[in-house]
């Protein structure tokens, strides 16, 4: 477990000051993903049918579950706004597989769940969220936490393929360890400024926003691609309770081979924004906040912000000078509603 300092407000500068992430490498596959593009080239790269084929043929799995909200979703997350920033290739790339990695989670967790119905019965005692805004020392906190030998912390490359259920042998050895090793690498090569802002590895406790992400309800999973207004005013609109209800059964199917009595030791910022769901669907559940001064924490968040936008967008066309006042104008919605959720 590792814990790095955060980048200092007093030496903040524009990603393109800095040139972050903005590889040789990168820039001669943007080029030439342009070009195949403009002759018609992966013209389905952001077609939602064709990730639910990709994703079936992937997994062999065809049940997608009752709940088909997903599909509404998925139609308004191929549609980003680029007004002010613009996906590269390889950021529409990296958007599409993150969308059908998703939806193999979710056609692995149901078809789970479809050979061992109980699972949907595993016991989820007094789970421990730990919630808070970005940059608050929720990771050191987790990290901490996560050595009470009566918790169990939510491992990386568990939150990344939660399905099938891990088998006690062969837990240390699960084959989906070396491929979330894998994909850490690729991530870092690609964006070594991220090691420095939060650093993960594949079996160290991480944060559960892999899980909310396969629900495609979690708005937060997707602000590394951009703007998606037409996806917010959707999911407004939408409780979020069915995604918390998926949320949990990808808990279950962890939890199904190993001691029931090892409460979760859980943690995500996204989670602040949905406290009533949370509580709705875990109304035992334990939830530690924490704070810090805002004027540390939104300069630390944008520098977070721009890490992510800068590994999906180019720095020399996207216009940045929004991202602030977005993230204060975030930060505030998701304290407002954790404060109605506390009070009501």
């Amino acid at each position: 477990m590792r814990e790095h300092s955060e980048p200092s407000k007093d030496h903040y500068t524009l990603p393109s000051e800095r040139g972050m992430d903005n590889t040789f490498s990168m820039r001669v596959f943007n080029w030439v993903m342009k070009v195949l593009m403009k002759l018609g080239c992966f013209s389905h790269m952001l077609n939602a049918e064709s990730m639910c084929r990709e994703a079936e043929k992937i997994t062999g799995c065809s049940d997608w579950g009752q709940q088909d909200e997903f599909r509404e979703a998925l139609s308004y997350l191929c549609q980003p706004d680029e007004r002010y920033i613009h996906l590269t290739p390889a950021g529409k790339m990296l958007l599409r597989g993150n969308l059908v990695a998703a939806l193999m989670n979710r056609l692995e967790v149901v078809d789970a769940i479809k050979k061992q119905p109980k699972i949907e019965d595993t016991p989820l005692k007094k789970p421990l969220f730990i919630v808070g805004l970005p940059r608050t020392g929720t990771t050191l906190l987790h990290n901490l936490l996560s050595l009470d030998p009566n918790g169990r912390p939510l491992l990386f490359w568990e939150a990344k393929r939660p399905a099938p259920s891990p088998d006690p042998k062969t837990y240390n050895d699960d084959t989906r360890i070396g491929e979330a090793e894998k994909g850490l690498k690729m991530l870092y090569k690609a964006s070594p400024a991220l090691a420095g802002i939060h650093y993960m590895q594949a079996q160290s406790p991480e944060e559960c926003l892999a899980l909310l992400q396969n629900t495609l309800m979690d708005p937060s999973s997707y602000f590394m691609f951009g703007d998606f207004p037409e996806y917010e005013a959707w999911r407004k609109q939408r409780s979020a309770v069915p995604a918390y209800q998926f949320y949990r059964q990808q808990l279950q199917v962890l939890q199904y081979h190993f001691d029931p009595d090892r409460h979760w030791v859980l943690k995500g910022p996204s989670h602040l924004r949905e406290l009533e769901a949370l509580l709705e669907v875990f109304p035992d559940a334990c939830i530690v906040q924490t704070h810090r001064d805002p004027k540390q924490v939104v300069p630390s968040t944008i520098s977070l912000m721009e890490a992510t936008l800068c590994l999906t967008n180019d720095p020399r066309s996207a216009n940045f000078s929004k991202l602030s006042s977005r993230v204060i104008a975030e930060l505030a919605t998701i304290l407002e509603r954790a404060k109605n959720a506390r009070e009501g």
